[in-house]
């Protein structure tokens, strides 16, 4: 059965490594959702937990599904939904925001910083509805668009459970890839 405590989705786990880490080194965590929706990533990622032990496997559920699919399809289920995309996390918010339960962390990486740096403000508009300057301070504004695309999202027409949460949003940053925001 499932263990208690908070349920955490990890929506793009690919070999399954940080959610058997957040199983081996967060005892506090009661389950974990590692999901891919590549098939062979899925095979593998089930390997990898079995080779981690019982403690891992008790934790660790495997999933093949698009992220998205996912989270839609669990509503406010998960007190930790974690999602680390080759690129911009944009596509995966509106899905995110209705997955993760009231008063819970929403962890969201962006390794897109060129875009978000101003090298390519077409991309940026079109992601996260946001036009960058490429100037010496581009890493806090690539912050500020990501944290802004997130209002947007939490903004929309039937969230008024994630407009009800206050938004404290802490981050880890760094002058290379990726930029790690959570609200």
């Amino acid at each position: 059965g499932r263990r208690s405590g908070p349920r955490l989705l990890e929506g793009l786990a690919a070999s399954g490594l940080r959610s058997i880490r957040y199983a081996l080194e967060v005892p506090e965590l009661g389950s974990i959702d590692a999901n891919d929706m590549d098939r062979d990533a899925v095979a593998a990622m089930g390997r990898n937990v079995a080779l981690n032990g019982p403690e891992a496997a008790a934790k660790i559920r495997v999933l093949c599904s698009d992220a998205r699919l996912t989270m839609l399809q669990n509503p406010a289920a998960y007190d930790i939904v974690d999602l680390d995309p080759y690129g911009t996390p944009a596509g995966l918010l509106d899905s995110a925001l209705q997955a993760v339960s009231e008063g819970g962390l929403l962890m969201v990486t962006a390794t897109d910083m060129a875009n978000l740096c101003g090298n390519n403000s077409t991309n940026c508009w079109s992601n996260y509805g946001a036009y960058p300057v490429h100037r010496s301070y581009c890493h806090e504004m690539a912050l500020r668009i990501v944290l802004g695309c997130m209002e947007t999202h939490a903004a929309r027409p039937g969230r008024e459970r994630v407009r009800k949460a206050i938004v404290l949003p802490w981050v880890r940053a760094s002058r290379s890839i990726p930029l790690t925001v959570g609200c």
